[in-house]
C-alpha cells in the first residue's frame, strides 16, 4: 500500500466510517457507546438489568473495543479478520461483534458483581479465542470450531437485524443527549480550571458567563460567515473581474467551510456584542437608517445585523485593554471571568471601584490623570449613565468636573539650571485669572488617586454609583423579563457635547480674564459725574474680585466666582449667551459650572 492509499484509507476511516472517534471531544466514540448500550438493553434485557443493579459500567470494557477496533482486545490474527469485515460491511460490524461477545459470555457475566470481575471474564475469553468452542463434543466437526468462529457466527446470524440504517437511526436519536453531556463536562472542566479569581463569582454567574462567552463567539463567527457568503453571492451576480480574488480571499479565511471555525478567543467586536447582552449601556442608541446608501457591503451587513447593535465607545476600548492581561488583543474565558470578578465580584467595595476607574485612565501608570483624562472620565460617566434621565446624575457629573479642576495639581517640571529673571510672586492677579489657570490647556495639570477619591466621595450620587450602581448595571444571570430596548432622546448630552462645552468655557474664561486685566491696567479718566457712574457700574462686577484680593472693602457679600452658560435665542437660534460675575470667596477664585446641562444641550 502506497502513502497515498494509506492516507485515503485513514481519511475514509475517520471521516466516513467512524466520524468523531478521534476528535478532541471524542464525541463519535461516546455516541456509539450510547447506541451500544441501547442495543444491549433491547436485545439482552436480563443482562442489562444485572449491570444496572450491580452498578457495572458497560463502557469500561466496550469503549476500548470500539476505540481500537478490537485490535487491543483480541490477538492480532483475529482482530485483522474483524477489520476485513468492518471495511466490507461498515460500522455495524463493531456493534454485532460486541453484542455477540456479551451473548456468548452472558451466563458468567450474570455472576459478576463489580467492574473488576466483569473485565476479568472478558479478558479470559479473548485469550482463548483460538481454542475449541466445544472441546467435549463427540462430533469432530464441532470440536474443530474455534471460539472465534463461533463469535463470528453468532454476530452475523443472531444479530443480523443490526443494519447500517438502524445504527444511523440510533445515532441521530442519542446525538443531542451525548453532545449536551460533552458540553456539560467541558463546561465543568473549564470552570474548575479558571483559577482563584473565579471564586469571587457565584457558580451560577460563572455558568452564565461561560454560556454567554461561547454563544457570543459562535454568533459572531456565524454572522461573519453569512456576510462573506452574501458578498460572494453579490460579486458572482455582478460577474465582475474581481469576483475570483474576493472568493479566494474568503475561502482561505476561517469562514471557508460551511461550519464556523472553532474560535475560542474573543476579539474587540465580539467583546462589544458580549457586553451588549450583559448591560444596557453597552447597547448602541438606535439610529435612523440611510435609505440612500449605495454601499452594497454596508447594506448586507445591516440586513444581517441584529436589531440591537453594540455600542462603540472609548470606555469599552479601555475596558477591553484592561481585561486583556496577555496583551494579545483577544480575550480568553479566563480573562473575561477575571474582568467580571474585578467589577462585580465578591469583596468589591467602594474604594476598590474608585481605584479601578482611576487605573483605567492612568495610561502611563504613574498615579496621575491629566486634564484629558479628566474629560474622558466625565465622558465615560455620561456614557454609562446615559440611560438615566435624572437631573441629579447630570448635576453630579457637572460637580465632578468642577471639583476635579478645582483641586487638580499643576504639573511642575522644574529645571535647576533654569532661573527666573523676574519674580512675579507678588504681582496681584485677578481672581478669575487665577481660577481659570486650572482650565487652561496651555498649563497642564493632573489629579491623583486621593484627589479622585475625595471628589467622588464629595457627591452622594457619585458615591452611590461607584459603591453599587456600576456593578448593578451588569446582569449576568438571564431574567424572565428582559429590559426594554434603548430609545433615542433621553435629554442627555453626547460624549462629544461635554468636551465642546468645556472647551467653550475655557475660551470664554480666558477672554474674561484678559478683559479684567486690561481694565485694571487702563487709567480711569474723569469725564464727569455721569461717566463716573457709568464706568463704576460697568466695571463694578469685573473688579470685585480684584478689590477683595487687594484688601479693598466692598459692599457685596463674599460669594464664589460663577461662570454660567445658558442657551439664548439669538438672531440665528444657535448662539449662547454667557454671563459672568466675579465674586470673591475666602481669597480664592473658584469656577462653578452652573447651567452645565443647558450648555451641553446647545
Amino acid at each position: 500500500m502506497s502513502e497515498e492509499q494509506a492516507f485515503f484509507v485513514l481519511s475514509t476511516l475517520c471521516d466516513r466510517l467512524i466520524p468523531g472517534y478521534y476528535s478532541t471531544t471524542m464525541y463519535g466514540t461516546l455516541l456509539d457507546q450510547k447506541v451500544f448500550e441501547s442495543l444491549v438493553e433491547k436485545t439482552m434485557p436480563i443482562l442489562w438489568e444485572h449491570l444496572v443493579k450491580a452498578d457495572v459500567q458497560l463502557s469500561v470494557v466496550s469503549l476500548p473495543w470500539f476505540l481500537s477496533l478490537y485490535i487491543n482486545s483480541m490477538p492480532l490474527v483475529f482482530a485483522f479478520r474483524v477489520l476485513d469485515v468492518f471495511f466490507l460491511e461498515g460500522p455495524k460490524v463493531l456493534f454485532q461483534i460486541g453484542l455477540a461477545i456479551l451473548r456468548i459470555n452472558g451466563e458468567e457475566l450474570l455472576d459478576a458483581a463489580d467492574d473488576g470481575a466483569f473485565i476479568s471474564i472478558l479478558k479470559s475469553y479473548f485469550s482463548r479465542l483460538d481454542e475449541s468452542a466445544h472441546p467435549r463434543s463427540d462430533n469432530e466437526k464441532l470440536r474443530a470450531v474455534t471460539r472465534f468462529q463461533e463469535l463470528m457466527v453468532v454476530a452475523f446470524k443472531e444479530f443480523s437485524g443490526i443494519t447500517t440504517a438502524s445504527v444511523q437511526e440510533q445515532r441521530a436519536k442519542h446525538k443531542d443527549a451525548v453532545m449536551s453531556s460533552i458540553e456539560s463536562f467541558a463546561k465543568r472542566t473549564q470552570i474548575r480550571n479558571l483559577g482563584p479569581e473565579s471564586k469571587r463569582l457565584k457558580p451560577d454567574e460563572l455558568s452564565a458567563i461561560y454560556d454567554r462567552y461561547h454563544s457570543a463567539i459562535y454568533e459572531r463567527q456565524l454572522y461573519l460567515q453569512k456576510t462573506a457568503e452574501e458578498l460572494e453571492r453579490y460579486q458572482r451576480k455582478k460577474q465582475t473581474s474581481s469576483a475570483a480574488s474576493i472568493k479566494s480571499t474568503l475561502s482561505t479565511g476561517p469562514l471557508g467551510s460551511s461550519v464556523p471555525s472553532p474560535v475560542t478567543t474573543m476579539d474587540y467586536d465580539t467583546f462589544r456584542e458580549f457586553l451588549a447582552g450583559a448591560t444596557q449601556w453597552a447597547i448602541a442608541d438606535p439610529v435612523t437608517p440611510n435609505p440612500t446608501s449605495t454601499d452594497q457591503q454596508t447594506q448586507i451587513k445591516k440586513r444581517l445585523s441584529p436589531d440591537l447593535l453594540p455600542a462603540d465607545h472609548e470606555f469599552l476600548q479601555r475596558l477591553f485593554r484592561r481585561w486583556d492581561t496577555d496583551m494579545k488583543s483577544t480575550l480568553t474565558l479566563a480573562n473575561v471571568v477575571v474582568g467580571f470578578a474585578d467589577v462585580v465580584g465578591k469583596r468589591k467595595d467602594l474604594m476598590s471601584t474608585i481605584a479601578y476607574w482611576f487605573e483605567l485612565y492612568d495610561d502611563d501608570g504613574d498615579g496621575r490623570v491629566d486634564r484629558e483624562g479628566i474629560l474622558r472620565i466625565s465622558e465615560a460617566l455620561l456614557f454609562v449613565t446615559r440611560r438615566s434621565d435624572e437631573e441629579r446624575v447630570l448635576s453630579a457629573i457637572s460637580g465632578f468636573i468642577r471639583r476635579c479642576f478645582e483641586y487638580a495639581d499643576p504639573d511642575r517640571h522644574t529645571d535647576p539650571d533654569d532661573k527666573q529673571l523676574l519674580d512675579f510672586a507678588d504681582t496681584p492677579q485677578s481672581p478669575k485669572a487665577v481660577a481659570n489657570v486650572a482650565l487652561d490647556p496651555q498649563r497642564p495639570l493632573h489629579i491623583t488617586l486621593p484627589t479622585f477619591r475625595m471628589v467622588i466621595l464629595a457627591d452622594e450620587t457619585l458615591e452611590s454609583f461607584f459603591d453599587t450602581g456600576f456593578a448593578d448595571t451588569f446582569h449576568l444571570l438571564p431574567s424572565s423579563g428582559s429590559p426594554p430596548p434603548p430609545v433615542a432622546g433621553y435629554g442627555l448630552p453626547s460624549a462629544k457635547g461635554i468636551r465642546g462645552v468645556l472647551d467653550g468655557l475655557v475660551d470664554e474664561a480666558t477672554r474674561v480674564a484678559a478683559e479684567v486685566r486690561r481694565r485694571m491696567e487702563e487709567p480711569v479718566e474723569d469725564t464727569g459725574d455721569d461717566a463716573e457712574v457709568d464706568d463704576a457700574g460697568g466695571d463694578a462686577e469685573l473688579l470685585k474680585g480684584a478689590e477683595a484680593e487687594a484688601g479693598v472693602p466692598t459692599e457685596v457679600p463674599a460669594k464664589s466666582a460663577v461662570l454660567e452658560v445658558r442657551k439664548g435665542p439669538g438672531q440665528e437660534g444657535g448662539r449662547r449667551a454667557v454671563s459672568h460675575s466675579a465674586k470673591q470667596s475666602e481669597g480664592k477664585g473658584v469656577v462653578e459650572f452652573e447651567g452645565l446641562r443647558e450648555g451641553m444641550e446647545v
